[in-house]
């Protein structure tokens, strides 16, 4: 079972919150809004290991600022899991959601009841490149000089790489590195070596530090990198099928 701050967690990764008027002010736009709209206005954004999943959604009920929706059924799986969504609405700026966290869900019959509307900045939306989780993790190298600092591969894209590093090591941003990446793949895996990247900036939690790298064009590693996340993109579809059967 998630914990509240675990979802909070999760919002903050692809989102940023942000209040217009005041929490309960917002609530009701956000409320007043969905009552008035038409089909087609609503869609469901949802990530389901990093990958974006966006569907229209048709409003059922508002009752006691619950909302109920008929979802699509890859979302009632992923909502299931995550305990949150977030709602696009054609009357939005750009970049601007909403969040919403779930009441209930009805897997089965694709039936969701929202709760917790507020606005949100969505990251991915400014993102010129998808962004996948590597599952299951893999070990990744970060070579700058003398320094080999052994990680966690966390995700990837065409031009950045997430690492995680059990130490803080003092690595400089702009500063030039080389990366060794494992890329697992159910029927095969891409190993990718001296990749040229560059220190983009880290994240410290606890002990733990995840370093951010954009990374270096090549026609060859970029090529390599395209295939994965092709392949890793079907591989998330086709289980999200049969999750659905």
């Amino acid at each position: 079972m998630e914990t509240e701050d675990k979802i909070t967690e999760k919002i903050n990764h692809f989102s940023k919150p942000f209040v217009k008027a005041s929490v309960f002010e917002d609530e009701n736009e956000l409320l007043s809004l969905l009552g008035r709209s038409a089909p087609g206005d609503i869609q469901l954004l949802s990530y389901y290991k990093n990958l974006p999943v966006c569907y229209e959604a048709e409003l059922l009920n508002i009752e006691r600022k619950i909302a109920e929706f008929r979802v699509h059924k890859y979302h009632a799986i992923i909502m299931n899991e995550n305990k949150f969504t977030f709602m696009k609405h054609k009357e939005f700026e750009d970049n601007v959601v909403s969040i919403a966290k779930t009441q209930f869900i009805h897997v089965k019959k694709n039936i969701v009841f929202l709760r917790d509307f507020h606005y949100a900045e969505i990251y991915s939306e400014k993102r010129k490149a998808v962004r996948l989780s590597i599952d299951p993790a893999t070990e990744a190298t970060i070579q700058s000089g003398p320094l080999q600092l052994k990680g966690i591969l966390v995700d990837i894209s065409m031009e950045a790489a997430a690492i995680l590093v059990s130490a803080d090591v003092d690595i400089a941003e702009g500063a030039e590195v080389i990366l060794h990446l494992h890329l697992p793949l159910q029927q095969s895996a891409i190993v990718l070596t001296e990749i040229k990247a560059e220190m983009y900036k880290k994240n410290s939690c606890r002990e733990k530090c995840t370093y951010i790298f954009t990374i270096s064009k090549n026609a060859c590693i970029t090529n390599q990198i395209n295939h994965y996340i092709f392949q890793r993109q079907t591989e998330i579809i086709r289980e999200l099928k049969d999750f659905s059967l």
